[in-house]
């Protein structure tokens, strides 16, 4: 697994899921890890990892629970 944290979701995460991605990995985004400078940006960036990284978007609780 590749679990991103940033503060900007934007640039950081989106670029470092495509890395990801492209070695195989499943790309985990807690939620509140990551933000940008406006709400629109963020969301849209976590949409973007979404569906095009096929990233799964949760909460550190969520994953912290997994282990």
């Amino acid at each position: 697994y590749d679990v991103e944290a940033a503060e900007e979701s934007v640039c950081c995460c989106r670029h470092t899921s495509a890395d990801a991605f492209f070695r195989g990995f499943n790309i985990v985004v807690p939620k509140e890890t990551t933000d940008t400078l406006t709400q629109e940006d963020y969301l849209g960036a976590l949409e973007y990892i979404k569906n095009i990284y096929g990233g799964k978007i949760c909460t550190l609780k969520q994953i912290i629970s997994k282990f």
